[in-house]
């Protein structure tokens, strides 16, 4: 099966077959675009990495300690422009889909979270055209999301609640297993794909696949595009002169134009008249 993009939060890739195990991935899903979070590695090690996944162009966000995570790899056949980069999210202008895509890592740490939905709130206020949002948002919508552990530990976000009321980001839907992270007896769906409404009317089959795990506790997400619908823009009216010809012309202005209306008004009238 082909994907547009495949995320995957790999908490670390600095593994010595990591490399090995994001090739299992790419032969079986084709990505033109793939999205690492929780790399943990950086400088000259993190090069290293890259160099042996194998896709020619790569964005990444140094990690400076646990923070700072974030890789995009992309094929030569697309266009990526890196607008805001930040240590949880890098967001981009991806060409070959005419759209606008977020790849998140949303921090551990309870203070940086809180930053993370004001600096999406500067992005979501300036989007003017289909967007997605897709990563570990390591928060939960509501408690079917979890299963197992303790109840007292709800980790439901009332800002990524309210962030998505505020911006109308609906859930792209998936297929697949339910939950996208596991340790022992304690599941819960923390990777997720989301997008804005004109993503949902431009692209409305999009599907996302949460595929099988590879070593590590969260499943991977492949992102695969619908058909785009082509908004067409009204064709302009046209008046042939021929129709100047026509013996009922005279007869057809004086009714559609002699009705007391100023200029436009009567223009529009004739217009509406001759198109049915």
């Amino acid at each position: 099966m082909k994907a547009d993009i495949v995320v995957w939060n790999c908490q670390g890739a600095g593994y010595p077959k990591f490399h090995k195990f994001l090739k299992e991935y790419l032969r079986d899903f084709y990505p033109n675009v793939v999205l690492l979070v929780e790399t943990r590695v950086s400088g000259f090690k993190a090069k290293c990495v890259i160099k042996k996944i194998g896709l020619p162009n790569s964005h990444k966000v140094e990690a400076s300690g646990f923070f700072g995570r974030v890789w995009i790899l992309w094929k030569d056949i697309v266009n990526v422009i890196v607008e805001v980069n930040n240590f949880q999210f890098v967001h981009l202008k991806v060409k070959f889909s005419m759209a606008l895509f977020t790849g998140i890592y949303r921090s551990p740490w309870w203070v940086l979270r809180k930053d993370l939905w004001v600096a999406f709130g500067y992005i979501a206020q300036n989007v003017k055209g289909p967007w997605t949002l897709a990563g570990d948002f390591n928060a939960l919508l509501n408690e079917d999301e979890k299963q197992g552990g303790s109840r007292k530990n709800n980790c439901t976000f009332p800002l990524f609640q309210q962030f998505c009321f505020d911006y109308s980001l609906k859930d792209i839907g998936f297929q697949g297993p339910k939950f996208t992270w596991n340790r022992g007896s304690l599941f819960e769906c923390l990777d997720r794909a989301r997008c804005n409404y004109q993503w949902d009317n431009l692209v409305p089959n999009s599907t996302v696949y949460h595929i099988h795990k590879i070593k590590f506790d969260h499943h991977a997400l492949a992102i695969r595009f619908g058909q785009y619908k082509t908004l067409k823009a009204p064709r302009p009216f046209r008046f042939l002169s021929s129709g100047l010809s026509h013996s009922d012309f005279g007869r057809f202005v004086n009714e559609t134009w002699s009705n007391g209306k100023h200029l436009e008004g009567s223009v529009t009238s004739f217009v509406a008249a001759v198109k049915n």
